[in-house]
């Protein structure tokens, strides 16, 4: 390993951790930062192996030796080095060259046996072990994309309005049928064998022989051929040739594409790129636009330094809009809202980036000027009166601030960083919105999310996550009590950091479905408990975005399942509409998954994406919670109107709903008469640390 610092991901299966921590130290000398997890039974090691390690060392063990680890890691499909770490070995007799300890372990698999006094070569081993392990992995991914891009490209081909040929030694080996209709004939077996040649006139043939023999050569800058084709039938026309280099069948050969129409390629590709940069409704510049020309500030940037920022708005309640006044209504305040912010922008400075989001770029404002601007914009929205259908609505706006100049990461970064902070807006003002938050890199420049990473790992390796639990009132059945779960990660300073803070983070580094798993156990096991006095009770417990993707879950909830043995369906499992809409068909299939197993499924936020009502017929759903927006100011009666039609549109469909965010008496009447069979917020009781109907008793 050269010089900058690697990080390693070492199990180590041991009894003391005495060894542990002197190879860490160790390895840390040699520019290595380990990251060790120390268990010494079969069961923790199951856990231990669903994630991701380098290298696994084996000292002693409880209920483990180190056959059984070689076999539990086989049933797996896992090929993860274990190197031994015996106490002592035995030497080689007089007529061996080697350990009979050595010969036995390397028959059954080890990757290597060394005594743990001898740290230094273990280190060694260890990191020759993690290169090999990364390097077999690197190579398998570059293959599977290299078939997957094969596989894509030649679909391509297949399916493409061009006309597409592969040649080999100016043989045709492959057309897709708009080459073969170009040229009048039928099929590939009418042109697989046909020298290429014989579909050019003759006057241009030695041309093209030339030309092809310089591009072989890589002798020519010329691209483009004009030609005259013949037809199965003898008939010509004029056309574009194009060369380029190819593979097929894993052979090497060239990529023919050829256009029947001489106009001017270059025009008609100017006049398709700028339609691709402008947006149909507001007629603003689109994301591709945006991310085309902050590419192009930021290569700027490098060559001329200067002050710039960008922002990222999102429309806040355009959900509750919809609700209101339909998709055309939602349009209309899209529309509305694009027309006030370009008025206060310079001309193309703003662009529509979503549905309900637009971005900007600021040129020539440094961070305070940008602050000035992103206010104002949030105050015009807010006070801006948007008729809609004879109604009129109000909106609210989230606004993500960063400065860029040279010293500025790449464009996709300066994005997240934007769209993080528009949404720490959103997520402080419990998805209301209307404010601004300033992306400081002064705050991040000292490795935080590093730090908050590495704060995630340690919580999830020895258990540091705090559980809340909130009781939600059932409205039909008090007996079958119902609790929803949050996670929270306690700092150093007493405090505790809610997912709206971590969670990006854990996105960005994949740990998001690990602390779902954590989540789902341990709250499971204090479900147990609790279920020796309240046998109904059960949970509903929020789950990531990897955790729709993650094929494994549906038996980890059977097994828990199995554990808890009730009847009454006690894991309610609940994902957010944006995720649940980002990935529909993935989530149609888990979904269906767990239910098949025995879990009940909720969708979060209902309500807060133009998708919510197609969730209802393409998902099938046992609650739905109630986007923030529905559940506040329901003594206005658009409000109060448009959440009943919700709701009466849900139950309609068997789904049962929970009605949150109920904070005060005065709010209970009006969310009573709205039908929803679940009730939940401050009013009935705060989130707690341990399982409580009230809060006065507890378990």
């Amino acid at each position: 390993m050269n010089s900058r610092s690697q990080h390693l991901q070492l199990l180590v299966i041991d009894d003391e951790q005495t060894t542990a921590n002197n190879l860490a130290q160790l390895l840390e000398q040699q520019h290595t930062t380990t990251q060790f997890q120390l268990l010494d039974d079969q069961e923790e090691f199951e856990k231990a192996i669903r994630t991701h390690w380098d290298v696994i060392l084996f000292g002693h063990a409880y209920d483990l030796d180190y056959q059984k680890v070689l076999q539990l890691l086989k049933d797996n499909n896992l090929e993860i080095p274990v190197i031994a770490i015996p106490d002592e070995m035995a030497a080689p007799a007089d007529n061996q060259d080697t350990s009979p300890d050595l010969v036995a372990g390397f028959k059954l698999g080890l990757t290597d046996i060394i005594p743990r006094h001898r740290l230094t070569h273990l280190a060694y081993a260890i990191q020759r072990e993690a290169k090999h392990s990364r390097n077999i992995a690197r190579n398998l991914k570059l293959s599977n994309q290299f078939k997957e891009a094969e596989r894509r490209a030649q679909l391509l081909v297949k399916n493409s309005k061009s006309a597409v040929a592969y040649i080999h030694d100016g043989v045709h080996i492959y057309t897709n049928e708009t080459y073969n209709e170009l040229f009048g004939y039928h099929s590939l077996e009418d042109l697989v064998g046909m020298p290429v040649i014989d579909l050019i006139e003759g006057k241009d043939i030695n041309s093209f022989k030339e030309f092809l023999r310089a591009y072989s050569r890589g002798a020519t800058q010329q691209s483009e051929f004009k030609f005259n084709g013949i037809k199965a039938d003898g008939t010509e026309f004029e056309a574009l040739l194009q060369l380029a280099p190819a593979s097929y069948d894993g052979e090497d050969c060239i990529q023919i594409i050829i256009q029947p129409q001489l106009q001017s390629s270059a025009a008609l590709a100017a006049q398709l790129a700028v339609i691709e940069r402008v947006d149909n409704l507001t007629k603003l510049n689109n994301r591709l636009a945006f991310e085309e020309d902050l590419t192009k500030t930021l290569a700027q940037l490098r060559i001329t330094p200067a002050e710039h920022a960008v922002l990222y708005i999102n429309i806040g309640n355009i959900g509750h809009i919809h609700a209101i006044a339909g998709l055309s209504g939602s349009d209309t305040a899209i529309l509305d809202i694009a027309k006030l912010l370009k008025k206060e922008l310079a001309p193309n400075e703003l662009y529509r980036f979503r549905e309900s989001s637009f971005t900007v770029i600021l040129n020539g404002q440094n961070i305070e000027e940008a602050r000035a601007t992103a206010k104002n914009l949030c105050h015009l929205v807010s006070e801006h009166l948007i008729m809609v259908d004879k109604r009129t609505v109000q909106a609210t706006i989230s606004i993500g601030v960063v400065p860029i100049n040279q010293s500025s990461p790449g464009q996709a970064e300066i994005l997240d960083r934007a769209y993080q902070s528009s949404e720490k807006v959103r997520l402080q003002n419990q998805g209301s919105g209307n404010g601004i938050y300033v992306y400081n890199p002064a705050e991040n420049a000292n490795n935080s999310d590093s730090a908050l990473r590495e704060l995630l790992e340690n919580a999830l390796n020895r258990g540091q996550f705090q559980l809340m639990f909130q009781h939600i009132y059932d409205t039909t059945e008090q007996d079958q009590e119902l609790f929803e779960v949050y996670v929270r990660l306690p700092l150093g300073d007493g405090k505790v950091m809610g997912p709206d803070e971590f969670l990006a983070v854990a996105q960005q580094y994949h740990l998001e479905g690990r602390i779902d798993r954590w989540v789902l156990l341990n709250a499971s096991k204090l479900l147990k408990a609790f279920m020796t006095q309240h046998p109904k009770a059960r949970l509903l417990i929020n789950l990531g975005a990897e955790s729709i993707q993650d094929p494994s879950l549906p038996d980890v909830i059977t097994k828990l399942l199995g554990a808890l043995n009730s009847p009454y369906k006690p894991l309610i499992l609940q994902f957010n509409e944006a995720n649940v809409s980002t990935y529909m068909q993935l989530a149609k299939t888990q979904l269906e998954a767990l239910r098949n197993v025995g879990a009940k499924v909720s969708v979060n936020d209902f309500g807060s994406t133009l998708n919510s009502k197609n969730l209802l017929n393409y998902l099938k759903l046992d609650l739905v919670k109630l986007d923030k927006a529905f559940m506040t100011n329901l003594n206005n009666d658009d409000n109060y109107n448009a959440t009943q039609a919700l709701v009466s549109e849900i139950q309609g469909y068997e789904i049962d709903i929970i009605g949150g965010y109920i904070e005060a008496p005065q709010e209970v009447a009006k969310a009573w008469t709205l039908g929803a069979r679940y009730l939940q917020g401050y009013y009935f009781q705060k989130p707690m640390d341990k399982l409580v109907l009230n809060q006065e008793e507890q378990i």
